[in-house]
Protein backbone atom coordinates (compact mmCIF):
# COMPACT_ATOMS: atom_id res chain seq x y z
CA UNK A 1 0.00 0.00 0.00
CA UNK A 2 1.13 3.40 -0.22
CA UNK A 3 0.65 4.13 3.08
CA UNK A 4 0.51 2.53 6.27
CA UNK A 5 0.96 5.35 8.66
CA UNK A 6 0.10 8.55 9.08
CA UNK A 7 0.08 11.10 6.80
CA UNK A 8 -3.13 8.98 5.31
CA UNK A 9 -3.73 10.40 1.81
CA UNK A 10 -6.43 8.67 -0.33
CA UNK A 11 -6.67 9.47 -3.79
CA UNK A 12 -9.38 12.41 -4.56
CA UNK A 13 -11.64 9.60 -5.72
CA UNK A 14 -12.01 8.16 -2.27
CA UNK A 15 -12.37 11.31 -0.58
CA UNK A 16 -15.40 11.11 1.47
CA UNK A 17 -16.22 7.63 0.96
CA UNK A 18 -16.34 6.43 4.59
CA UNK A 19 -18.38 7.86 7.92
CA UNK A 20 -14.69 8.06 9.45
CA UNK A 21 -12.39 10.86 7.75
CA UNK A 22 -9.45 10.91 5.59
CA UNK A 23 -8.51 7.72 7.73
CA UNK A 24 -11.35 5.82 6.59
CA UNK A 25 -11.59 6.90 3.07
CA UNK A 26 -7.56 5.43 2.97
CA UNK A 27 -9.11 2.51 4.40
CA UNK A 28 -11.86 2.20 1.79
CA UNK A 29 -9.16 2.63 -0.82
CA UNK A 30 -7.05 0.07 0.61
CA UNK A 31 -10.14 -2.20 0.36
CA UNK A 32 -10.67 -0.93 -2.96
CA UNK A 33 -7.11 -2.15 -3.98
CA UNK A 34 -7.15 -5.43 -2.62
CA UNK A 35 -10.45 -6.10 -4.41
CA UNK A 36 -8.59 -5.55 -7.67
CA UNK A 37 -5.68 -7.77 -6.77
CA UNK A 38 -8.08 -10.98 -6.07
CA UNK A 39 -9.99 -9.66 -9.48
CA UNK A 40 -6.92 -9.81 -11.14
CA UNK A 41 -6.03 -13.08 -9.33
CA UNK A 42 -9.40 -14.26 -10.90
CA UNK A 43 -9.37 -13.14 -14.43
CA UNK A 44 -6.13 -14.58 -14.74
CA UNK A 45 -7.28 -18.21 -14.15
CA UNK A 46 -4.69 -18.26 -11.45
CA UNK A 47 -7.63 -18.50 -8.12
CA UNK A 48 -7.02 -22.41 -7.15
CA UNK A 49 -3.38 -22.01 -7.17
CA UNK A 50 -2.70 -18.76 -5.08
CA UNK A 51 -2.43 -17.63 -1.44
CA UNK A 52 -3.18 -14.03 -0.69
CA UNK A 53 -1.65 -13.03 3.01
CA UNK A 54 -2.86 -9.93 4.42
CA UNK A 55 -0.48 -8.70 7.10
CA UNK A 56 -0.54 -5.75 9.64
CA UNK A 57 2.74 -4.72 11.89
CA UNK A 58 0.04 -3.07 14.84
CA UNK A 59 -3.75 -2.22 15.08
CA UNK A 60 -5.05 1.15 13.91
CA UNK A 61 -3.49 4.87 15.30
CA UNK A 62 -7.46 5.50 16.32
CA UNK A 63 -7.70 7.22 19.57
CA UNK A 64 -10.43 8.23 21.96
CA UNK A 65 -10.38 11.50 20.10
CA UNK A 66 -11.23 9.97 17.13
CA UNK A 67 -13.74 7.92 18.60
CA UNK A 68 -15.83 10.62 19.83
CA UNK A 69 -15.52 12.23 17.05
CA UNK A 70 -16.32 10.08 13.74
CA UNK A 71 -18.30 7.42 16.71
CA UNK A 72 -16.30 4.82 14.96
CA UNK A 73 -14.01 1.97 16.68
CA UNK A 74 -10.93 1.20 14.01
CA UNK A 75 -9.53 -1.27 16.56
CA UNK A 76 -13.03 -2.45 17.11
CA UNK A 77 -12.78 -2.53 20.82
Amino acid sequence: MPSPHYPWVPLPEFHGKSKAGIYGDYVFEVDAMIGSVLSAIKDSGLTENTLVVLTSDHGADWKPGDIAEWGHRANAN
